[in-house]
């Protein structure tokens, strides 16, 4: 029996992970003093990490290592921001 959970989970997890990168996500972004951006809409998670480091890069100058954030929203219908990630 705890085999059967422990595939179900990992069955959850894998679907999860696959999921993630099929997925629309609002792309935000906090410069280190000013407001939130939102600077696209991207499919798949590892795009939205892309999106922000380049973003990133191209205001400073081609540094991504200063004070910066960002967030991935996942987009669902009724709700733009279902799931935040980083």
């Amino acid at each position: 029996m705890k085999l059967l959970v422990a595939l179900g989970v990992l069955a959850l997890i894998l679907m999860s992970c696959e999921t993630r990168e099929t997925a629309r996500y609002d792309v935000y972004f906090w410069p280190p003093a000013g407001k939130e951006l939102l600077i696209g809409n991207v499919q798949g998670l590892s795009a939205c990490q892309v999106t922000a480091r380049n973003y990133a890069a191209q205001k400073n100058n081609g540094d991504t290592n200063y004070n910066w954030s960002y967030i991935c929203c996942l987009n669902k219908p009724h709700n733009s921001c279902a799931e935040k990630h980083r």
